[in-house]
């Protein structure tokens, strides 16, 4: 399980992997908590839940990490770690995450970029024999 960052331009590009779609998806979302905040200083309390829906992977790994980003403004929140389930439904995907992290604090959490936005440019999930691959573009 892990994530990297690609050379998008004036975007960043963010590419993650996982034995499993879940693992995929949880590096996914540390990825993109990383651009923000040294994940290191985040306190791992539990934070909520979260439920994403998309008719494929492709846009359920969008509505995650969009409801992600939504839930982490609106509750001033930034998490470091996620227990994800994935469901294959009639029409798609159920995603179901219990979130870890805590409430933003200037003194201990260094700020690092400001992410307004997932892209659906480059947004792609491929399933091989060997795991998951996860890419998907911030803007910033």
């Amino acid at each position: 399980m892990s994530y990297e960052y690609l050379d998008h331009g004036a975007d960043i590009g963010i590419e993650s992997t996982g034995k499993t779609v879940e693992e995929a998806f949880v590096s996914a979302a540390k990825g993109l908590f990383s651009l923000m905040v040294d994940l290191d200083n985040v306190d791992r309390e539990n934070a909520g839940e979260l439920e994403a829906q998309g008719a494929n992977l492709d846009r359920l790994l969008y509505s995650w990490l969009t409801e992600l980003l939504y839930e982490s403004g609106l509750n001033s929140y930034v998490y470091s770690d996620f227990d994800v389930d994935i469901n294959e439904k009639d029409r798609g995907y159920l995603l179901r995450a219990v979130l870890h992290g805590e409430s933003i604090d200037r003194r201990k959490h260094s700020i690092r970029t400001e992410v307004k936005a997932i892209t659906y440019q480059g947004l792609k999930v491929e399933q091989t024999e060997e795991g998951c691959t996860c890419r998907f573009v911030v803007d910033v």
